[in-house]
């Protein structure tokens, strides 16, 4: 079981920092658009398990995907109309067909040639669902793939250490 160290966390610096990474590892800076709402609400999260969230979607993104890296930051509600953190990151490249959407968060999938050990998706949905937030994959509005993740705000409805 996955055991979280929630604290207030901001969401966008987090995405500043692994985008800021990459840039300095060698990808070009216009590879990456970065936006986030003002008014985002308190997130208690674990630091850590969140940038393997980000890393791993950018870096899928990059991988797979072609063009622009859009990773943006908003407002916004679950099901259950308590507030969250939306996190999208998109690309423009051919995008997850239909059919391979529902398998790509299994266990050593794979699509493709790209490299890769078909692990990351599957840990960043247990990442995800660790702080009982929701992830998908579908199609961006240009082309490409868009994962939408769904965090809660405010004080942590998980057990923490």
């Amino acid at each position: 079981r996955l055991r979280l160290r929630p604290q207030l966390v901001d969401v966008p610096q987090i995405v500043r920092r692994v985008v800021g990474g990459r840039v300095a590892a060698g990808d070009p800076p216009d590879r990456f658009l970065m936006l986030a709402a003002g008014d985002l609400p308190e997130t208690w999260l674990d630091p850590d398990r969140v940038t393997q969230i980000v890393s791993n979607l950018v870096e899928n993104g990059i991988r797979h995907g072609a063009g622009t890296v859009t990773i943006e930051t908003v407002r916004a509600k679950t099901a259950s109309g308590a507030a969250a953190i939306e996190l999208t990151v998109t690309d423009e490249g051919a995008g997850i067909d239909e059919v391979s959407r529902p398998r790509i968060f299994s266990r050593f999938w794979r699509q493709g040639q790209a490299g890769g050990t078909g692990l990351g998706l599957f840990i960043v949905k247990g990442i995800v669902e660790a702080h009982h937030g929701e992830i998908g994959v579908d199609e961006a509005a240009g082309g490409g793939a868009r994962f939408r993740v769904l965090l809660p705000a405010g004080v942590p409805p998980y057990e923490t250490e």
